[in-house]
């Protein structure tokens, strides 16, 4: 049978790879929202620039 020392060191390494997990979820999600803000502003530019165009044409 294994000594409680190896089993609180097992359970530390189980609970620091569900944090590193934890975490990178985190982050995959905070660059999915930099994304979508990058491309909202992208897209809000190109709109700017249609609307000028189309009053140059004016």
């Amino acid at each position: 049978m294994a000594s409680p020392k190896k089993n609180s060191r097992r359970k530390l390494a189980e609970e620091n790879e569900e944090k590193k997990e934890k975490e990178e979820e985190e982050e995959e999600v905070g660059k999915g929202t930099k994304e979508n803000d990058k491309r909202r502003e992208e897209d809000k530019q190109d709109e700017e620039k249609r609307h000028l165009k189309k009053r140059r044409k004016d």
